[in-house]
């Protein structure tokens, strides 16, 4: 549904964000299973370049960031009042992320705990939904990480690696400026920008509702990554690193 309360729709655009954190280093966030196999893995590049290089056609995808969770400015931009009346009770760490990249880059299928608000800003995006009981249909095997994910391609019904691909449930929906898109915890989704797109997810955690779309993948988000997720944490904090895994990235 069409949001005209976020001053964000109005205000940002690549111009914006080249202007006021051009220097700001961004991490690509290139972790396996959301990124083609075909792309880099991490690498560090200022604001600016980035903005540069997709005017030009690169393919690189900032994801994740946590710059607007960061930034009390750009936080302001979103009406927190709003942004509340997606809270449930008992939730906990509440986290903005934002996303911008040039036409045609993507996301591949993948799911994590939190269920996600997400506010389109600028540009066109495409999602791909799944429910979460589909796991076995788009072919998820396990990896020891926070999050799951599928190298199946949504469009490729007879590719002999996923043969039940053909028997999910997609469904398909864009979303433009100024649009917001809702969906709960562990919905399998695929991400593509038509267009060139900001968009910025807030998320937080509900234990009861990730229970209620699944209790083995909750549970598998807390016992079986590598490391233990707590222990994770904990090493995130110590060496100031947002993600810390054993197991490539």
């Amino acid at each position: 549904f069409p949001v005209t309360i976020c001053d964000c729709t109005k205000k940002w655009d690549f111009d914006f964000f080249k202007e006021k954190f051009g220097d700001k280093e961004m991490v690509l966030t290139n972790n396996v299973g959301l990124v083609n196999k075909e792309q880099s893995k991490f690498e560090m590049i200022k604001l600016s370049d980035f903005i540069d290089q997709m005017k030009s056609g690169s393919k690189k995808y900032v994801k994740f960031s946590q710059m607007i969770h960061e930034n009390s400015g750009l936080q302001d931009d979103f009406n927190g009042k709003w942004l509340q009346k997606f809270h449930m009770k008992s939730e906990f760490k509440k986290l903005f992320f934002m996303f911008m990249g040039g036409k045609g880059t993507s996301t591949p299928i993948h799911t994590a705990l939190p269920p996600t608000v997400f506010v389109q800003v600028h540009g066109s995006k495409k999602w791909n939904f799944w429910p979460t009981s589909d796991r076995l249909f788009i072919g998820v095997r396990p990896d020891r990480r926070s999050y799951y994910f599928s190298h199946a391609d949504p469009y490729n019904l007879n590719d002999p690696n996923y043969p039940l691909m053909k028997y999910a449930s997609r469904i398909e929906v864009t979303i433009n400026a100024g649009d917001v898109l809702w969906f709960p915890a562990l919905v399998w989704h695929q991400v593509e920008n038509p267009t060139e797109s900001i968009g910025v997810a807030y998320k937080f955690f509900h234990l009861p509702s990730s229970f209620k779309s699944s209790k083995m993948l909750t549970f598998l988000f807390f016992f079986a990554t590598k490391p233990f997720i707590f222990q994770s944490y904990f090493l995130s904090k110590l060496t100031k690193r947002e993600y810390i895994f054993n197991n490539e990235q």
